[in-house]
Formats: C-alpha cells, sequence, structure tokens
C-alpha cells in the first residue's frame, strides 16, 4: 500500500480538494441502546442479529436484542459464527438468512461475526454468488449478479460492536 499524502499536497494546476462519502459511526456509552432506532431508521422490521455462542451470553447481544425488540423489531439471532470462516459456515449462515426471510442484518462481535453477517446478507440476496465465489484465495470469481441491469439492493447491515478495535495494516512512516 502506498502513501497518500500526495492527494493533500498543492500542485498548480491540479485539483487538490476530494471527498468520500462514509457512513455514520456512533461511539460511546449508550450506542448500543440506539440500535433497535437506528435499524428501524435504516426501513428494518424482521432482523437475524448475528453473533457468536460466547458473546450471545454477554450483557451487549441482550442489550441489542433488546433495543431491537424494543423499537417493535423482529428479531432472529443466529449465534453458529465460527472463528476464522469457512466456505461452510458462510454458506449455513446463508441458508438461515435466505429462509428467516430478513429485511435488515445486526451483527455484534468481532471480524468473523461481521464477515458472516455480510456473507449471509449477500448469499442470500444473491444465491447464485455463493455457487461461484470461495474464501479460498485460488477460487475463481464470477461477475456479481448486482453489477447487472437489474439492481436489486439488499437489505443494509449494521454493525453495532466490535469485540475489539480494528487497527490499519500499513502506515506510511510519517503516519507511524
Amino acid at each position: 500500500m502506498s502513501c497518500c499524502h500526495n492527494y493533500y499536497l498543492s500542485t498548480e494546476g491540479k485539483e487538490s480538494v476530494f471527498s468520500v462519502d462514509i457512513s455514520s459511526i456512533s461511539f460511546g456509552h449508550g450506542a448500543l441502546k440506539e440500535a433497535g432506532e437506528q435499524a428501524k431508521a435504516l426501513g428494518m422490521s424482521r432482523v437475524a442479529l448475528f453473533t457468536d455462542k460466547t458473546l450471545r451470553s454477554l450483557p451487549c447481544v441482550a442489550q441489542v436484542r433488546g433495543a431491537l425488540e424494543g423499537a417493535g423489531l423482529d428479531v432472529v439471532i443466529y449465534d453458529e459464527v465460527k472463528v476464522e470462516p469457512t466456505d461452510r459456515s458462510f454458506l449455513a449462515a446463508a441458508k438461515f438468512a435466505a429462509e428467516g426471510k430478513f429485511d435488515g442484518y445486526v451483527s455484534v462481535g468481532g471480524g468473523s461475526v461481521i464477515d458472516t453477517c455480510k456473507a449471509a446478507n449477500l448469499y442470500a440476496t444473491w444465491p447464485a454468488i455463493s455457487s461461484t465465489t470461495s474464501t479460498r484465495p485460488s477460487a475463481r470469481a464470477n461477475r456479481c449478479p448486482a453489477r447487472s441491469n437489474r439492481i436489486s439492493p439488499a437489505p443494509p447491515p449494521a454493525a453495532p460492536a466490535r469485540s475489539a478495535p480494528a487497527s490499519p495494516s500499513s502506515t506510511c512512516s510519517p503516519c507511524r
């Protein structure tokens, strides 16, 4: 990955301004209590709540579930997420998602939970993808049906909690 500081350097005759639209992110004490209202604002009514067996017994999952149900949303928990997800675990989650007919997805956990939630949403929305792609780096991926002329948006994902903060994988020397 190369350094991005050149974007900020003013060069005569060159554009020096760019913008990036990012998702709204809530931080702080009580943020999990807002999950229900935020999910409702995104148009969710039937929510798949993804977590793992260990986290399911912790207060954070109960708090998010309570917030979702308190907002009048139907919530079903999927706690079969595996650490370092595989094709099989993604497909099992996708089967749960497809059979549940969810219109929204929420994850409470770390990277494996979030990745499984996103894969389940994608595979349930576009079943053909699961037979043409793989988590193996050598797998040959076909073009995503979402890029065809017929666009059918996937239900909105939400990830209100992570078990650990993300850290950048590489930085340039001035950023260290």
